[in-house]
C-alpha cells in the first residue's frame, strides 16, 4: 500500500525524502528503494533552495518498467543469490 500511494505521488512530480513522510509515506527511503526494486526507475535531482541550500528531490521516469515485468527480474535475482549458498548436509566431508 505504501508502495502505491508513493508510485502515485512521484507520478504528480518531484518529493523531498521529507515531503514523502509529510505525505503520510512511513520509512519514504526504504519504500523509494522497494519501488526500484521492483522495476521503478527513480531518479534524484539535486536542487538548491533561495538560500542556497542543496537538497535531493525524487521523480519517477516515466517510461519505468511495470511491475509485473520486474517481478521476474527480482525472482530471478533471488534465485542466482540462493545458488550461490551451499546446501545443508551438501559437503565433501563424511562421503
Amino acid at each position: 500500500m505504501n508502495q502505491a500511494r508513493l508510485l502515485a505521488l512521484l507520478g504528480r512530480g518531484t518529493l523531498t525524502i521529507g515531503e514523502m513522510s509529510e505525505r503520510g509515506i512511513d520509512a519514504p527511503a526504504q519504500a523509494v528503494y522497494d519501488l526500484q526494486l521492483v522495476g521503478h526507475v527513480i531518479e534524484r535531482a539535486p536542487v538548491r533552495d533561495e538560500s542556497g541550500q542543496r537538497s535531493l528531490r525524487y521523480r519517477l521516469v516515466t517510461n519505468s518498467r511495470a511491475p509485473a515485468q520486474s517481478t521476474s527480474r527480482l525472482q530471478r535475482r533471488r534465485a542466482a543469490e540462493s545458488a550461490t549458498r551451499p546446501l545443508s548436509g551438501d559437503s565433501e566431508c563424511g562421503r
